[in-house]
């Protein structure tokens, strides 16, 4: 049976007011096409003056 692994693209943005966040999923046929992919992703940590932060992180899971 094969395994769908699924690419799982998180971004968070942090303002004094709110808090926003988004989600993207990205399905993949292996472990090994997903790890390649983050590697050509960069994840992102800004913070803008501590008046707001911008992240953006990638992992790999396994679908269930």
């Amino acid at each position: 049976m094969m395994k769908t692994v699924i690419l799982i693209t998180t971004i968070l943005i942090t303002t004094p007011e709110k808090d926003f966040s988004g989600m993207m999923l990205e399905e993949l046929s292996s472990m090994v096409d997903c790890n390649m992919r983050i590697k050509n992703l960069d994840d992102v940590n800004l913070k803008f003056n501590g008046v707001m932060t911008l992240e953006v992180k990638h992992k790999c899971e396994v679908k269930q």
